[in-house]
């Protein structure tokens, strides 16, 4: 029997974000189960010029290693952006980042875990905060909801929490991706 691992991650567009999301989420549902979503959070895009981005956290548990989960998170943003799969100056139709796998500590060239923009970024840390607010970072030792009311961004005006319906809406609209 394999031990099943917490893992977070980040999720986020600033392009067909109503469509991007729920598509990533759909596929995501078909390697895991048991996914929670955070609110969406609105926010502005950070290190290029370009529209806001919807951001968000989902958390699941897994028996697969990171790798493996890193390799899956590639596959589904090169599915759903097989033209653009970095980011351009303008936009980023879907952007999936592990953050968090379990206690994990790594840092090497193909992986840094906990990811450093949970600490960065008021997008990460603030739907990490609302989704896994007890959880403890395995450096900082603190939970999320701590390091959340202790930020800098706690009293952020950046963010804008967004009502967001997770599920596609039409299949017209799955044909455009």
């Amino acid at each position: 029997m394999y031990n099943l691992i917490p893992i977070y991650l980040g999720i986020g567009s600033n392009c067909q974000r109503e469509i991007m999301l729920p598509a990533a989420y759909k596929r995501l549902k078909n390697y895991f189960t048991g996914l929670c979503i955070s609110p969406v959070y609105r926010s502005k895009a950070v290190g290029f010029v370009g529209s806001d981005f919807y951001n968000a956290v989902i958390g699941f548990l897994t028996h697969k290693s990171w790798a493996e989960v890193n390799k899956i998170l590639h596959r589904i943003e090169f599915d759903l952006d097989p033209v653009i799969r970095i980011h351009s100056n303008k936009y980023c139709k879907i952007d999936l980042d592990l953050l968090l796998y379990g206690d994990t500590i790594i840092d090497t060239a193909e992986c840094v875990l906990p990811r450093p923009d949970i600490m960065k970024y008021a997008f990460v840390l603030k739907p990490l905060a609302d989704i896994a607010p007890a959880s403890r970072h395995p450096q900082l030792d603190k939970t999320y909801k701590t390091l959340w009311d202790e930020s800098s961004f706690a009293n952020t005006t950046n963010l804008q929490l967004v009502s967001f319906n997770w599920s596609m809406t039409s299949t017209m609209q799955l044909r455009s991706l």
